[in-house]
C-alpha cells in the first residue's frame, strides 16, 4: 500500500482533463432545478445525447467519463449523480469484469436507449459492514435465484439493470471467509418489488427506497470470478473506484458555487455598498474559491488513479488515495455550499436555485460510499499498517507537510506516540485519520505548486484538529467544522 504519495506523473505534473464542449449547457434550468425534481423521461433523453452516450462507447476513457460527470455537476448535482451511479456502480464494473456479457447483451442498449444501471448493497441492518449481507443466491437448473431485501439504492425502481451483492448459498455453507459476489440482473417489476420510497432531504430527482428481491430468469450472471478472497478484494476495488469518482461531482459543484457566489457579491448592494466590498464577504468568497481549487487537485488524483487502473495490468485504485479523496472533497464541497448560503441569504433556502439545492444535495455525500467517520478510521489504520513494513509514520507525514506549508511544528503527543497502540481510543484514531487525510491532500496541492493561501481550508482544518487532539487528549474525537 502506498502512503507517501507525490501525486505526479513521470513529468512531475498532472495532465489536466481534455477540455471538451459542455453537452449540458443548453439544458433548461427550470427543469434541472425544478423543486420537485426532474422527470425520469428528461434524464433518459439526456442519456441519448451523442456526447453523453460516449460514457458507454468502446472508445470511452476513465478520464473522459469523469469529465462528463464533472460537467453535469456544474448544472445539477442530481444529474451528475444519476450519471455517476450508472457508470461507476454498473457499467464500469461490468465492462471491466464481464466484458463479453457487456458486448453481447448490454452495450447496444446503453448506447441507444438511454438505459440506467445501479448497485444494491445496503440492507436493513447491513450498511457499511459488507460481511453482514443476508441476500442469498442459489444455483438452480435454469441458472441463479436471488432472494433478499435491499434499501438505499440510488435510482430505486428506475434503473433498468442492477448489480446485486449477495452470498453464494452453496459456497457459504463452509466455514471461513464469506462467499460474496455481485450478480448482474435485469430489472423486472415482478422480481424487484419496491416496497417503499423514502422521503429525502435532498437529491429529489433520484429515488431511494426499499426493494424486495425474488429474481430468477432476470439474473444474467455473476460479475466476479475466482475464489472468495479474490472476489472480496475485487468488490472493494469497485467501491474504491466509485469513491474517487465522487470527486468529479464535488469539483463541478464547487466550480458552480464559486461562480454563482462571485456574481452575487459583485451585484448585490447592502447598506449602500456592494457586498464584495465587505471584508467578511471577501473572506468567504476566498474560502469557497480555495475549496474549488483544492477540489481540482483531488479530481486530478482521481483521474490518475482511474487511468492507472484501466491501463496497468492487475492495477487497483489505491485504497488510501480513494479514502482521502472522498473524505476531503465531500467535506470541502459541503463547506463551500454552506458558506455560500451566508452570502446569498434567503436565496440559499430556495430549492429552485443551484446553491439552495446544492446545500441539501451535497450533504449526504459525506455518508455515501462509506461515512467519512468510518473512512477516517480506515486512513489511520492504513498508515498504522504501513509503518510496520517501513512506511512513514503519522508523525513523519504530518510534520513533513506542516514544514512544507510553513506551519509551526505540530505538538500532539497523544497522536504521535499512540500510533500502533491497540488501546488507543477510537475517537482519537478517527481524528488522527482526518488529520492525515487533510495532510495528504495538502501535500498533493503543494506538489502542484499551490501556495499556502490557496490551501487555507486544509491548513485550518489540520490546525483545528491538531489543537483538539492536544486539548481533549483521550476524549478527542471528530467534530464538525
Amino acid at each position: 500500500m502506498r502512503v507517501q504519495i507525490d501525486g505526479t506523473d513521470r513529468r512531475g505534473r498532472f495532465d489536466a482533463p481534455c477540455a471538451k464542449p459542455d453537452p449540458f449547457e443548453n439544458l433548461p434550468e427550470s427543469e434541472l432545478l425544478n423543486p420537485a425534481g426532474y422527470r425520469p423521461e428528461f434524464l433518459r433523453s439526456i442519456l441519448r445525447f451523442d456526447a453523453v452516450r460516449g460514457l458507454f462507447s468502446p472508445e470511452s476513457t476513465a478520464e473522459g467519463n469523469l469529465e462528463i460527470v464533472r460537467q453535469a455537476a456544474v448544472h445539477s448535482v442530481e444529474l451528475a449523480l444519476s450519471l455517476g451511479i450508472t457508470v461507476s456502480l454498473f457499467t464500469a464494473p461490468v465492462r471491466r469484469f464481464a466484458p463479453e456479457l457487456w458486448r453481447s447483451h448490454l452495450e447496444d442498449g446503453f448506447l441507444s436507449s438511454g438505459l440506467l444501471g445501479g448497485m444494491m448493497i445496503t440492507e436493513p441492518g447491513c450498511g457499511t459492514d459488507l460481511m453482514a449481507c443476508q441476500t442469498r443466491c442459489r444455483r438452480s437448473g435454469a441458472g441463479y435465484e436471488l432472494d433478499g431485501t435491499k434499501h438505499w439504492a440510488g435510482l430505486t425502481g428506475l434503473a433498468d439493470y442492477w448489480l446485486i451483492l449477495a452470498r453464494d448459498e452453496i459456497e457459504d455453507r463452509s466455514r471461513g471467509f464469506p462467499s460474496l459476489n455481485f450478480f448482474i440482473c435485469r430489472n423486472d417489476p415482478e422480481a424487484f418489488k419496491v416496497l417503499k420510497l423514502y422521503g429525502t432531504a435532498g437529491l429529489r430527482s433520484i429515488p431511494y427506497g426499499v426493494t424486495d428481491i425474488h429474481a430468477g430468469l432476470d439474473v444474467l450472471a455473476p460479475l466476479l470470478s475466482g475464489n472468495r478472497v479474490r472476489r472480496f478484494r475485487q468488490i472493494h476495488s469497485i467501491l474504491h473506484r466509485s469513491r474517487i469518482s465522487i470527486s468529479a461531482i464535488t469539483l463541478g459543484a464547487c466550480q458552480r458555487i464559486a461562480a454563482d457566489t462571485l456574481t452575487h457579491v459583485q451585484s448585490r448592494r447592502v447598506f449602500g455598498r456592494v457586498l464584495a466590498e465587505y471584508g467578511q464577504a471577501q473572506a468567504r468568497l476566498s474560502e469557497i474559491e480555495a475549496c474549488r481549487d483544492i477540489s481540482q487537485v483531488l479530481f486530478r488524483v482521481a483521474c490518475r488513479e482511474a487511468v492507472r487502473e484501466d491501463t496497468v495490468k492487475n492495477a487497483e485504485v489505491d485504497s488510501l488515495s480513494a479514502n482521502v479523496v472522498k473524505i476531503v472533497c465531500t467535506d470541502l464541497a459541503f463547506a463551500a455550499a454552506t458558506s455560500a448560503s451566508q452570502l446569498l441569504g434567503g436565496n440559499s433556502y430556495r430549492t429552485d436555485t443551484y446553491i439552495g439545492r446544492a446545500t441539501a444535495d451535497l450533504r449526504p455525500f459525506r455518508i455515501f460510499e462509506g461515512s467519512n467517520d468510518v473512512l477516517c478510521e480506515a486512513v489511520w489504520a492504513a498508515v498504522e499498517k504501513a509503518v510496520k513494513t517501513g512506511g512513514p509514520s503519522f508523525q513523519v507525514l504530518v510534520k513533513g507537510v506542516a514544514a512544507r506549508a510553513g506551519l509551526p511544528e505540530p505538538r500532539t503527543s497523544i497522536l504521535f506516540e499512540g500510533c500502533g497502540d491497540p488501546n488507543q481510543p477510537q475517537g482519537v484514531r478517527c481524528l488522527g485519520g482526518r488529520i492525515l487525510a487533510n495532510a495528504l491532500s495538502l501535500q498533493w496541492c503543494l506538489d502542484q505548486g499551490c501556495d499556502a493561501a490557496a490551501c487555507r481550508p486544509l491548513i485550518s482544518r489540520m490546525c483545528r484538529d491538531l489543537a483538539a487532539a492536544e486539548s481533549d487528549g483521550p476524549r478527542a474525537g471528530l467534530g464538525e467544522y
